[in-house]
């Protein structure tokens, strides 16, 4: 149904594809997962036809719908009701081929569970990009992995895949190992030959000891022979196991967000705080406390009452009524899913002139980005990379109060599962908004507040 051949495909000299081959068929779920930046929407463009690859071909047999990611910024719908309504057209046209560019992001529990209902409901093919290891666990038949300018699949769903990937890594670990001892063996053998033919060669004709001449050169030859072969066949052996690689491990990196609390104290206060748009009521008489080190999770159905509770508590929007009371001094740190608080033009280091560099370039590293990233500007990162650069900034600022408004969305499994570290460790006080359940069992929280 969906055929890739040979496929290379590079962007600015930088190469994403190579030689790169699969076939899917229908109908199945496959999940493509990776690190942010590795090539996954660009996969699906190109099968989509908006990008041509620079050599190799695509063949699709049947009509092709395409969900994107949907656009970020403030609009009358919030991004889980964008998401909604594109799902709700690409399911409605019954194409034979789905491309779904992270279709969960926003998207609540209903909504979510809708989508689940509906790729158990379609018999074509779907190949979907998401993070959601949930998600994907409830929908995936298979699992495509993308790294180092290929893919791999594997049957099963993320837990399948995660459970065979440590497999494999193990396998390869002990291969690895035997081989290096191997190594040190035929490298002695190497050694002691060597050392023969060197004896060998130093020896001199001595009329007692030897019986001729003739006989002593026979000898010395056949010695020389013999430690040749010994020596060209296990430097032969040596040379064909240098070719078995260190298997490659994802590492999962920690870090410390900086805060340090002596004791507990009211960080924030709501009192009966109430919002409207026009006839929609988003919250009403609203109360709730938080203090040092608790962790509250915001719950609710898409409609942009999260995030306007958000923008209420940081002074960018008003409420009807009621008050909020942040105590004196406390340190914010708001991350929002539609503003990452970036400036595109600019490096993270031009913007961040006070912060020592040695300091950024150590920290960066938890959250998978390279002297690159942090060194041009942010308009070339994709919207998982630019989600790093905003929780990067977090991580190197001392904060009493932490706001998160989806921060998940774009973020590969490997900087949710290093973010989710960094939270664990936190000992300061927590706010957020997530449909990630892992990430919200991870975390850790506390107390949970529906609107």
């Amino acid at each position: 149904m969906l055929r890739l051949s040979h496929l290379d495909f590079s962007y600015q000299d930088q190469i994403i594809f190579q030689n790169l081959s699969l076939v899917f068929s229908a109908p199945e779920v496959v999940a493509i997962i990776g690190d942010n930046g590795i090539g996954k929407t660009t996969l699906l463009r190109l099968i989509a036809g908006e990008l041509s690859p620079d050599d190799g071909v695509i063949k699709a047999q049947g009509s092709i719908s395409f969900l994107h990611q949907p656009p970020s910024g403030p609009t009358e719908q919030s991004g889980g009701e964008r998401t909604l309504t594109q799902l709700t057209r690409v399911f409605r046209d019954q194409s034979r081929i789905l491309l779904l560019d992270e279709p969960t992001n926003n998207l609540d529990y209903i909504g979510k569970a809708w989508l689940i209902e509906q790729l158990h409901k379609y018999r074509g093919l779907v190949l979907v990009i998401s993070h959601d290891r949930h998600f994907i666990d409830d929908v995936a038949d298979k699992i495509l992995e993308i790294s180092n300018h290929s893919a791999q699949i594997f049957s099963g769903n993320y837990s399948d895949f995660s459970a065979r990937r440590a497999q494999i890594v193990q396998e390869q670990r002990l291969i690895y190992e035997q081989v290096q001892r191997q190594k040190k063996r035929l490298t002695q053998q190497i050694k002691v030959a060597n050392d023969r033919t060197h004896k060998s060669n130093r020896r001199s004709y001595n009329k007692i000891v030897n019986e001729s001449k003739l006989r002593y050169s026979a000898q010395r030859m056949d010695a020389q022979n013999s430690a040749g072969k010994v020596l060209r066949a296990t430097q032969a052996k040596l040379d064909q196991l240098s070719t078995v690689q260190k298997p490659t491990e994802c590492k999962i990196y920690t870090t410390q967000l900086e805060r340090h609390f002596s004791h507990s104290k009211m960080l924030l206060e709501i009192t009966n705080l109430s919002k409207s748009y026009g006839h929609k009521t988003l919250f009403q008489n609203l109360n709730f406390t938080i203090k040092t080190g608790e962790r509250i999770r915001i719950t609710g159905r898409n409609g942009a009452r999260k995030s306007t509770l958000f923008q209420i508590i940081m002074g960018e929007t008003l409420s009807d009524s009621g008050f909020v009371k942040l105590a004196s001094g406390v340190q914010v740190g708001y991350i929002s899913q539609d503003r990452l608080n970036q400036d595109l033009s600019q490096s993270f280091f031009a913007q961040h002139p006070e912060i020592d560099q040695t300091k950024i370039y150590h920290t960066a590293s938890v959250m998978d980005l390279t002297p690159h990233d942090i060194s041009h500007p942010a308009q070339e990162l994709s919207r998982g990379q630019l989600t790093k650069l905003a929780i990067l900034e977090l991580i190197l600022n001392p904060l009493d109060l932490i706001i998160l408004d989806e921060i998940t969305n774009h973020l590969d499994i490997r900087a949710r599962d290093n973010i989710e570290s960094a939270l664990q460790n936190y000992h300061g006080a927590i706010l957020a908004a997530t449909h990630d359940e892992t990430f919200a069992e991870n975390v850790g929280f506390t107390h949970k507040i529906g609107l």
